[in-house]
């Protein structure tokens, strides 16, 4: 999961949800457990440190940025971050172009034309 605060907030109404029906169950008509109530509350808990700790990455991300920007350094780590990029997508480029088939290349002469194969990959 790449959001784990996003599914916690939106998880987050279930247990105060829950905990407010157990709650009135257990001391309004007598026929809940407390067990109920404490577990709700330690997914209740659950939630809310995820989303804290999300929050607090996500700002010392900005923080990080914005003194990268002040200070002028994001030139630096942008052509680094580029010059690493082209590499990785130099490494997985194939030998072929797409139309091209390896067999058909390596069997043929510089002279003859061999035709394309039909099959189109999306």
């Amino acid at each position: 999961m790449r959001n784990p605060s996003l599914v916690s907030l939106f998880a987050l109404p279930v247990p105060i949800l829950l905990f407010v029906t157990f709650h009135r169950m257990w001391l309004v008509t007598g026929n809940g457990n407390p067990n109920y109530i404490y577990f709700q509350c330690v997914a209740y808990c659950v939630f809310v440190s995820i989303i804290t700790i999300d929050f607090i990455g996500a700002t010392v991300k900005r923080d990080k940025v914005r003194r990268l920007v002040e200070k002028g350094d994001t030139v630096k780590y942008i052509t680094e971050a580029d010059k690493k990029m082209e590499s990785e997508i130099k490494e997985c480029s194939p030998d072929t172009s797409p139309g091209e088939n390896a067999v058909s290349k390596s069997s043929t002469t510089e002279g003859e034309v061999t035709p394309e194969p039909n099959v189109v990959f999306l």
